[in-house]
């Protein structure tokens, strides 16, 4: 996944994200691995998580 996300950021010439709206590490990871600034990252509220989502969102946080 490191070189499919970012790429198209890069592309288009983005150099800095004020907000990135993502609880995914690997996303994250990809975006500042090619060396993109992500100033704010931050969770999704609880009220846009469908119901159920929580465990996987649990996983998701315990592997970093």
């Amino acid at each position: 996944m490191q070189g499919l996300m970012p790429d198209p950021l890069k592309l288009f010439g983005i150099k800095e994200i004020d907000g990135l709206l993502s609880m995914s590490k690997d996303k994250y990871d990809a975006i500042t691995a090619v060396g993109i600034t992500v100033v704010k990252r931050m969770s999704l509220p609880q009220d846009l998580l469908p119901e159920g989502a929580d465990v996987e969102i649990k996983a998701k946080i315990a592997s970093g």
